[in-house]
């Protein structure tokens, strides 16, 4: 917790802790501008020639439980996941052998140890690491605060220090167990795709493809959105698996303005007047360099307008600083581009979104369009989201349609754009060709 937001005990407390020494603060030690009792125990271990480990719990559905409880109910979660490795660690690893255990973001919990008599072998650390994830999950369903079940992603790596900054290899070593939990690959797996992923960025060996995006009262293709895929026959041909792991690498801001440049390069190469959604994540948007990258970009290819382009907001990473986004935001619309959020109607955080930073376009989620033509609640959710959108005006674009009904049902609460496999499968960019399309659109 950030000093301002403390209470004037917690402070005292905090202010009396920084004289601690780093063994007195093995569990959740306090952050300090000071000194920092992680990296103090990291170089020490260093130096004693020890090697250093980090044991990594993720929640996995941190994102379901942050929609459905309040921060009460979370901080009460936090204080149990606490307390429970507080007692738990011990029963797996010495004293000794345990440097610290620090909370990272809002849902990784990490256990660093120091490698001091026994080997730490992967068979050891993945038996404990399994061992350990079972018992959270395990006992906090008897927690009566939280109905739905808390899991757990788990994972843990080596702490590669050869260039003796152990600051970066500590950070290094994180990113790479959260990809590992995530994904459960070993380590050998793990160092070999990190290494693939540099060489499609840097090979630029990815390619993109297009869906239309139709107006829905006269069927004429309005727009198209760029989707990626890695090379065919890879783990990263798809775009999940190439996001997130580019993210892991440290290469989500590099693969997202390549994305951004092969887009724009074909929008200029087959003369495409019509608007163009481009994904972007708030990590990405928040990177100094990028705005300045794309506006390079854009005068390198003349004929395409600002206003062309849509970037499109995907939550795949959680926002963590709305005014420092809706501050970039005002600098990318006054350049010209317009603004989208997607996957709106899947949850509360996406609703929030749309309230702080008054898009240009929302884009409903396919879960608020499958079935509803057979689905009332969600039909009610639809127009809920219309209204919305009518106060802010703002269009609003329905994704995933997949069938004629839920077409016209779309068509009958009067939604401006649709897109999905009913008209078209993403493919070669702008190769579109309109078809004929249901007669009660016109009507």
């Amino acid at each position: 917790m950030h000093p301002l937001h403390m209470s004037w005990q917690d402070r005292i407390k905090t202010l009396f802790s920084l004289f601690k020494s780093n063994e007195q603060m093995k569990y959740f030690p306090s952050s300090f501008v000071l000194r920092d009792p992680i990296q103090e125990s990291l170089n020490t271990a260093h130096l004693k020639g020890r090697k250093t480990f980090v044991m990594l719990f993720d929640v996995k559905n941190y994102r379901q439980l942050k929609e459905l409880y309040d921060n009460s109910t979370l901080a009460s979660m936090d204080k149990w996941v606490r307390k429970q490795l507080e007692e738990r660690i011990p029963m797996h690893f010495l004293d000794k052998e345990i440097l610290h255990v620090q909370k990272y973001q809002a849902d990784d919990y990490v256990i660093i140890l120091q490698q001091v008599d026994r080997a730490f072998t992967y068979e050891l650390l993945h038996d404990i690491s399994n061992q350990l994830r079972i018992c959270l999950e395990e006992k906090m369903v008897l927690a009566p605060a939280f109905e739905l079940k808390v899991k757990y992603h788990s994972g843990f790596s080596l702490v590669s220090c050869p260039g003796g900054n152990t600051s970066s290899a500590f950070f290094d070593s994180l990113d790479s167990t959260r990809v590992m939990a995530k994904n459960r690959i070993d380590l050998n797996e793990y160092d070999t795709l990190k290494n693939d992923i540099h060489t499609i960025v840097k090979n630029e060996n990815i390619y993109v493809l297009a869906q239309p995006i139709l107006s829905l009262k006269s069927g004429r293709t309005e727009g198209w959105e760029i989707l990626t895929r890695g090379p065919r026959d890879t783990p990263f041909h798809s775009p999940l698996a190439l996001f997130n792991f580019a993210q892991q690498a440290g290469l989500l801001f590099e693969l997202e303005l390549l994305v951004f440049r092969k887009a724009v390069k074909e929008i200029a190469g087959k003369g495409i007047s019509a608007f163009v959604f481009i994904n972007i994540t708030p990590l990405t948007l928040g990177n100094p360099h990028f705005y300045n990258k794309i506006i390079e970009c854009m005068k390198e290819h003349p004929t395409v307008s600002h206003s062309q382009i849509v970037l499109e907001i995907t939550e795949r990473y959680m926002i963590e600083d709305y005014d420092e986004i809706k501050e970039l935001i005002g600098r990318y619309r006054k350049a010209g581009f317009r603004f989208a959020v997607d996957d709106t109607g899947s949850g509360y955080a996406n609703l929030y979104m749309i309230s702080e930073l008054l898009p240009d376009i929302i884009k409903v989620d396919r879960f608020v369009t499958q079935d509803i033509d057979t689905n009332i609640v969600k039909e009610v959710i639809l127009q809920a989201l219309l209204h919305i959108a009518a106060s802010i005006n703002c269009k609003v674009v329905a994704e995933g349609i997949e069938t004629e009904d839920e077409l016209l049902k779309l068509v009958e609460n009067s939604v401006h754009l649709g897109q999905g496999y009913f008209f078209s499968r993403p493919a070669e960019p702008f190769s579109y060709v309109e078809k004929k399309i249901p007669v009660q659109l016109n009507g």
